[in-house]
């Protein structure tokens, strides 16, 4: 997600928009934002930023298929519209489903994996991996890629699944994200409670090289993936 959402915002400004926004605005300079108490930047972002009736319909169709179990997050984003790619197509992924078997050691009855991707054949990919092992995963239908959209072409049914991806990722046990991707980076540092360390993993691409944009995670790739 790109910017932010305030009145002005054409996300904001349609009837059905699928994030809720305050009635006002602020800038940085303005007396109001000065007198604001120094709350903590999470508290403040789960203030601001809701997600509407319509988003939560879609995260409540994902969530009852949870039922109580250790949620794992695969947020495999490749960048695959962006100046610079991620991770290749799917390649990669077979470490987020390594992850994935390692951590749950097989129970599905314990552990659900949640499928967060911009990419519709890593989606399929993932599936498929994931059949075979005979685990359960969980996801938002028809992912869709939010970068370098063309004026106009903004679907608002599309950019409210990203918005429940969004919420969603906030809301499992663990995280295995896309070294350099900022989407689900972001989303778990709002998470409340925070995650512990321990629970996020970062996947880099095969290829990546150190000190080049989006350069590689430390360790290169979680030790839960060898």
């Amino acid at each position: 997600m790109n910017g932010h959402s305030t009145q002005q915002h054409w996300l904001s400004r349609k009837s059905n928009s699928p994030i809720r926004t305050p009635a006002y605005s602020w800038s940085a300079s303005s007396e109001s934002q000065r007198t604001l108490p120094r709350l903590q930047e999470q508290t403040l972002a789960n203030f601001l930023i809701q997600p509407s009736t319509i988003v939560k319909r879609i995260m409540d169709g994902i969530t009852s298929q949870w039922r109580g179990r250790h949620v794992i997050a695969l947020a495999i984003r490749t960048g695959e519209t962006d100046w610079k790619r991620f991770l290749s197509e799917v390649g990669p992924a077979r470490r987020f489903i390594a992850c994935y078997d390692k951590i749950s050691d097989g129970d599905k009855s314990k552990f659900v994996a949640f499928l967060s991707t911009d990419s519709p054949s890593v989606a399929e990919h993932v599936k498929n991996a994931v059949k075979v092992l005979d685990l359960d995963v969980t996801y938002v239908d028809d992912p869709i890629v939010i970068t370098h959209q063309e004026h106009g072409s903004e679907s608002t049914a599309g950019i409210t699944k990203i918005y429940a991806d969004f919420f969603l990722l906030q809301k499992v046990d663990t995280a295995i994200l896309t070294h350099g991707s900022l989407f689900g980076s972001t989303a778990i540092r709002f998470r409340d409670p925070p995650f512990p360390d321990h629970r996020i993993h970062y996947v880099s691409d095969e290829n990546c090289v150190p000190g080049e944009y989006p350069g590689c995670a430390t360790p290169k790739f979680p030790v839960c993936s060898e």
